[in-house]
């Protein structure tokens, strides 16, 4: 299973783009992507929704959290200018295993989720949706971290697990990824790098 691991942990890091806009999000520490990911492999493969024509399912494996998604821009110039007087890391606390149900969401599949809490997060979000356009269908932001999607009704299994849940961390960069997957950091306390 360490084996199995390492390789999508490489995977992982060489991820490109394979967005339809732009978007911002944050990386979460490799310790705790490293378990986010072992319980996506634990999940069977027979359980897993793939799609041929589309690799963005199955298992996730670029370990992120989104904070907005569906921006026009392709400029990091445009988010960095809204918080480059910030001076503020986000401060980041994961919760019980959940489920956006497929049912809900008219999706063949079911999204197995660690739930996210995190002031800093919906803040953020809310200043870019108010400051740069966006195509977000999402009507409400609900912070999460992706582990894998499953056949429509398989996820019940999964809910409230609470494998991540009390486990915090703070980050003070946020990550501009364009759909053509150039990415740029931002940091929260000093600029682009």
């Amino acid at each position: 299973m360490r084996e199995l691991l390492e390789q999508t942990l490489k995977i992982f890091e060489n991820t490109g783009g394979d967005y339809s806009y732009s978007l911002v999000k944050i990386e979460v520490p490799k310790e705790i992507a490293e378990k986010v990911l072992a319980f996506g492999i634990s999940i069977p493969d027979e359980e897993l929704y793939e799609d041929p024509n589309d690799d963005s399912f199955g298992r996730e494996l670029e370990t992120h959290i989104t904070v907005k998604y569906g921006l026009t821009t392709k400029d990091a110039d445009e988010v960095k200018t809204l918080v480059e007087n910030d001076n503020n890391s986000i401060s980041v606390k994961l919760g019980n295993i959940s489920i956006f149900w497929g049912n809900k969401i008219d999706k063949p599949y079911d999204v197995v989720k660690v739930s996210v809490e995190s002031e800093d997060l919906n803040k953020y979000h809310k200043l870019f949706s108010e400051n740069l356009e966006n195509k977000d269908e999402h009507p409400d932001y609900k912070p999460h971290l992706t582990i894998a999607y499953v056949k429509k009704g398989s996820g019940q299994k999964y809910v409230d697990k609470n494998d991540f849940a009390g486990l915090t961390f703070k980050t003070d960069e946020l990550i501009f990824k364009t759909p053509d997957g150039d990415a740029t950091k931002i940091s929260l306390t000093g600029g682009m790098r």
